[in-house]
């Protein structure tokens, strides 16, 4: 466990260590972001096959894909994007210790340009990567972590909102869905974008029906999912434990913020004066937490849950532009309660239930 508590003291020190340099507060937080997440790769990449409940079987389909023909994809029940990556390390006779430590390297470094491009905190993004089971899913869920990398990259080419941006981002989010069906939900972050580019503004209505949409058809997703993408056990009723309410809080947060920003500015006149003035980041920021419950719900109460981490993978790049929004000190406290919260995430949740073996952690040497 020991090394987990040192890998978040290490994120949290990062900080202090560039803030000696007399360098810019975007080139800082690139650095932070650079070093940081080397260092999760680093605990990522050296840490023993057998730690992750589904490494094992990882490790299995790795060895026998050296074994079986170029043009046999049906000995697994993995995608074929998947299976065509395995092949080509394993008939090279590439490790499986290697092969893994090429994956995390692809998702660290994904990790690194989204923080480093949209977070204006990367140390506060980095400790929810760590804490709030980001770091565990990357231990075990290897094909989801490699989808997931390459949706980050895809958004980025969406974000772009051009006619190659838009080509290119969905050639890559295709990919992804041959790597993990998941990334299905990818198609959530396209709407975001579109709909933050062309509508400004998000009134209550708008969340109470949003919600209210995600509780009534949530039952009709589940059926479609099992009958055409992936037979599932159908969730029939929503679970909304701890995760959802930290979600909520995430919301509740930037809710409250953006409207307390932009329309205090606009009653008062202090800078703004119209509400056309808002940010395109700023709305994208709010709508991704919105739609991070709206997914939640939807795909809450079985094992397809997981896919809701590609809408929160964006929330814990944009978040820390709401809590940009306040004064120094105010930023301080806020920082504080966040820190206290995710460790002891990451301490309830992770590490004293063993959650996916992650603890205690093993070399791969030993």
């Amino acid at each position: 466990m020991t090394i987990y508590f040192c890998l978040i003291g290490y994120i949290l020190l990062l900080p202090l260590l560039f803030n000696l340099n007399n360098s810019d507060a975007v080139s800082k937080q690139k650095k932070i972001a650079f070093w940081g997440m080397f260092g999760v790769f680093l605990v990522l990449a050296l840490k023993s096959p057998s730690i992750g409940v589904d490494m094992e079987g990882y490790q299995k389909q790795y060895n026998l894909a050296k074994t079986v023909s170029w043009n046999d994809f049906g000995f697994v029940y993995f995608e074929t994007g998947y299976i065509l990556l395995e092949k080509i390390f394993s008939k090279l006779n590439v490790s499986f210790q290697l092969f893994t430590a090429i994956l995390y390297c692809f998702s660290s470094f994904s990790w690194y340009k989204l923080i480093s491009k949209y977070s204006t905190d990367s140390c506060l993004s980095i400790l929810f990567v760590i804490c709030y089971q980001f770091f565990a899913l990357s231990v075990s869920g290897l094909r989801q972590v490699v989808a997931m990398a390459i949706c980050v990259f895809a958004f980025i080419l969406f974000d772009r909102f051009d006619v190659k941006g838009m080509i290119f981002g969905t050639i890559l989010a295709t990919s992804a869905i041959f790597v993990h069906r998941s990334a299905y939900i990818f198609v959530v972050m396209v709407i975001a974008i579109i709909l933050s580019r062309k509508l400004k503004k998000i009134s209550i209505i708008n969340v109470g029906l949003l919600l209210s949409c995600a509780f009534i058809f949530r039952g009709v997703l589940w059926t479609f999912i099992d009958s055409t993408l992936k037979k599932v056990d159908v969730g029939s009723s929503v679970s909304l434990g701890g995760a959802f309410l930290f979600q909520f809080i995430i919301f509740a947060f930037s809710f409250f913020t953006f409207f307390y920003y932009y329309e205090a500015d606009c009653v008062f006149g202090r800078s703004l004066g119209s509400m056309n003035n808002i940010a395109y980041d700023d709305i994208l920021a709010l709508r991704l937490s919105l739609y991070s419950l709206v997914v939640y719900i939807l795909l809450s109460g079985g094992v397809i849950l997981r896919s809701s981490m590609y809408v929160m993978m964006f929330v814990v790049a944009f978040f820390p532009r709401m809590v940009a929004k306040y004064n120094c000190k105010s930023r301080i406290i806020i920082n504080l309660v966040l820190i206290v919260v995710l460790i002891y995430i990451f301490y309830s949740q992770t590490l004293s239930i063993n959650q996916f073996e992650i603890c205690p952690y093993k070399f791969f040497w030993e």
